[in-house]
């Protein structure tokens, strides 16, 4: 009947026996298991050794949040910082078989919905982009200083030297110098300086970067302490070296000419997210039905003290004298109420 009020684990424990006290005659097979007779346990059904999908969890949590022990499974989404568990209850295996199909038939429609989206975006047209006019360098962006091929001397240029070095020294290396470089003595003078520019360049540039990383806490690049420095520099015509920039670091820090960066505040300690974020799915409110004699928690809880140490003895009987204690203790239990 669909009314019918569940039994409880006395009802369903005492159903072999009569009302008068007596065992009712029952054939049992000799390698029967005890704790499958004597608890209702059965692995009818296709039920597995070992396997812990379904877990009954009856921690006093549980008990006073959904009033008894619940069955619950947890399905875990994603890998590692970023899993996320959703819990299923039920009063049975079979409610929280019913919950997660409920779940998954509230998961389709959004899946199909996301699918659907992506493959509109997968069918629009890539966006158009504008077309930039991109002119080619054909130059260097600076000018080469122009160098000739070196060449060897005639006979009538060596007889015109030797006049020449007679009556001007300085034409005659000039004219020797160019055609043994290609070079005229102006332009190596540039290539020199350029050469000397682009070490003194290179130079500075490393200096800075390792003065700026030496003094990460208390120097604020600003533009007004960079032309302070660089002033101080020049003024004493200083190369810029690391053990330069840290003599005028120093001296104008002394003078409190430079702006200094402002005191960092403390930053609060980062939150720790949590590893695994579990969220339950509550199942319904159980139907409350009225009971004229309902049982304190607490005595049935000792009830079920009561009967699990009296199994820990039992299971060392024989079969027939278990089914013997059982009873009489199933008696005795009726007569204390």
């Amino acid at each position: 009947m669909a009314n019918e009020k569940p039994k409880d684990w006395l009802e369903r424990a005492t159903e072999g026996f009569d009302g008068a006290g007596g065992v009712q005659t029952a054939t049992v097979q000799s390698q029967a298991d005890k704790d499958a007779l004597l608890f209702g346990k059965s692995k009818a059904g296709g039920e597995e050794d070992g396997d812990d999908t379904f877990i009954f969890d009856e921690t006093d949590e549980v008990i006073k949040k959904y009033g008894q022990g619940m069955w619950r499974t947890d399905v875990v989404v994603g890998e590692g910082a970023n899993a996320k568990t959703f819990r299923y209850w039920g009063k049975s295996r079979t409610e929280v078989t019913k919950a997660l199909i409920k779940a998954q038939q509230n998961a389709v429609p959004l899946i199909e919905e996301q699918k659907r989206k992506l493959a509109e975006v997968a069918t629009l047209p890539a966006p158009a982009r504008s077309t930039v006019t991109l002119t080619p360098d054909t130059r260097l962006p600076f000018d080469p200083i122009a160098r000739r091929a070196p060449r060897t001397l005639t006979d009538a240029e060596i007889l015109n030297l030797e006049e020449i070095r007679q009556t001007d020294p300085l034409k005659y290396q000039r004219i020797v110098f160019e055609a043994a470089t290609g070079l005229t003595v102006e332009a190596f003078g540039q290539a020199v300086d350029r050469v000397n520019q682009s070490d003194a360049k290179r130079i500075a540039d490393e200096a800075a970067f390792q003065f700026q990383a030496d003094h990460e806490e208390d120097w604020l690049a600003s533009p007004g302490n960079t032309a302070l420095i660089d002033g101080y520099l020049k003024e004493r015509k200083w190369p810029v070296t690391r053990n330069n920039l840290e003599i005028a670091f120093q001296d104008l820090v002394a003078q409190r000419k430079l702006t200094m960066p402002p005191p960092e505040t403390p930053e609060p300690p980062p939150v720790t997210p949590q590893a695994n974020l579990v969220e339950e799915v509550a199942p319904p409110p159980p139907p409350v039905s009225p009971s004229s004699s309902a049982a304190p928690r607490s005595q049935a809880k000792t009830e079920a003290d009561l009967v699990r140490e009296a199994a820990v003895g039992i299971r060392e009987m024989p079969l027939d004298e278990a089914r013997a204690s059982l009873a009489d203790a199933f008696r005795r239990q009726r007569g204390t109420r």
